[in-house]
């Protein structure tokens, strides 16, 4: 769709990686660090370790556009971080039922099953008694928590340099500086919500330096969390009604409305039902069923001979 975001499944990208026949974990592992990578001199460094490894796969994922893969380069609006197309799947195991009916079946039931999860989550909501969903709470706190290891040595007005309290910084004579660190210096912009690992803007949930700007700053971080993460958003989410219909048998009855039948099409095949599978997936054994089916008819063979013997043990007996 033009003017929408769009992004790749990094789990099916990594898929058709390995089909190029780059199946180590090394090269999995630099592949999902790319992808995860925040800011562009992380997203270089891991692609440079593919490159370092083999420079055919680094051209693969070099021809495609980071936009759609690597977190550095998603647009800010969503405030979404996400790297695999898991959303979509409840939708479609949620409307399963209805996938194979006719068009108007298929419409009414997905009407009534939105109908009826719109009014759960409103009498959800009505019950709530927290600001921020409960879910964002956790991933900020784990943020908070992160904030202990960092520092904020200077700051000019909202803007602070924030360090790795681990980081060593060794002053040397006539102003020169020597610093060992492990972590990259980030620089956060209160006034304009930014970090420069750009984890903030991407998902709208104040990342750790953040959290340690904030504090230095004397606030809490909770009054930086994006308002779509606010339980007011999410009740506007749902605001919208979806009203009762009556049934087909009540439908006025309009002129000119006979539905003509679908032109018949000769099918060459059966439709298929199973996915596409990746290809580090196996195939379905397709002579599974028919050892099943061999090893139940022995039991039953075995279970009748076993009576027939206790039968005849019986009679004995008498």
């Amino acid at each position: 769709m033009p003017g929408v975001e769009h992004r790749f499944c990094v789990r099916y990208l990594h898929a058709n990686f390995k089909g190029q026949g780059y199946k180590s974990k090394a090269f999995k592992d630099a592949l999902w660090a790319a992808a995860q990578a925040t800011d562009a001199p992380q997203f270089q460094h891991h692609m440079g370790v593919i490159k370092s490894m083999n420079s055919k796969a680094f051209d693969y994922l070099d021809k495609i556009d980071p936009r759609m893969w690597s977190r550095h380069a998603f647009s800010t609006n969503s405030k979404s971080n996400m790297l695999l197309n898991n959303l979509p799947m409840p939708f479609n195991a949620w409307v399963k039922e209805a996938r194979e009916k006719p068009i108007l079946t298929m419409m009414e039931t997905i009407r009534r099953h939105l109908m009826t999860r719109f009014q759960a989550k409103r009498d959800g909501a009505r019950m709530a008694n927290f600001v921020i969903c409960p879910k964002i709470v956790k991933k900020l706190e784990r943020s908070k928590a992160d904030a202990r290891n960092h520092i904020a040595p200077c700051r000019n007005k909202l803007e602070f340099e924030i360090d790795h309290s681990h980081d060593r910084i060794i002053l040397f004579n006539f102003g020169t500086c020597y610093c060992g660190r492990w972590h990259p210096r980030r620089i956060v912009n209160l006034s304009t919500r930014t970090c420069s690992c750009g984890s903030w803007q991407l998902n709208g949930i104040p990342c750790a330096h953040a959290c340690c700007a904030i504090y230095a700053n004397k606030e809490l971080p909770e009054d930086y969390v994006h308002e779509w993460y606010q339980m007011e958003t999410y009740i506007k989410a749902y605001s919208p009604e979806i009203h009762a219909m009556p049934g087909p048998q009540e439908c006025p009855n309009l002129r000119n409305n006979t539905i003509l039948s679908p032109l018949l099409t000769n099918q060459h095949d059966r439709p298929r039902k199973l996915r596409r599978r990746a290809p580090e997936e196996n195939e379905p054994n397709p002579n599974k069923d028919s050892v099943d089916r061999k090893a139940t008819m022995l039991d039953d063979a075995h279970n009748q001979k076993i009576q027939i013997r206790s039968g005849q043990s019986q009679s004995d007996v008498g």
